[in-house]
């Protein structure tokens, strides 16, 4: 998620305004994936209406779907934990067996 939030933000720097949103939604729940999942859907909304507005090429908008799209993709297992209730929260102990 570090490289894709890079990347956006060395594409669209404005998308630094969902930053305060991601941390909340982590500091709240204390799923840093939930955090990282609406940060990538935040940026591409922000994108697009920025394009809409003519403040933003839609190559540009769409380079930052495009690496939403991969951060999501990535995100797969965490979602599935999600929805199972069974993904870690942030400073959950891990349980070692051995």
């Amino acid at each position: 998620v570090a490289t894709g939030g890079g990347a956006a933000i060395a594409l669209f720097p404005p998308v630094l305004l969902v930053v305060p949103v991601i941390l909340l939604v982590i500091w709240k729940t204390r799923f840093v994936s939930l955090g990282s999942l609406l940060g990538a859907c935040l940026a591409v909304a922000l994108a697009t209406a920025f394009a809409l507005a003519g403040a933003l090429s839609w190559a540009y908008a769409a380079a930052v779907a495009a690496v939403a799209a991969i951060i999501i993709f990535r995100h797969r297992a965490n979602i599935e934990r999600l929805r199972t209730g069974s993904e870690r929260k942030l400073g959950q102990k891990v349980r070692l067996t051995g």
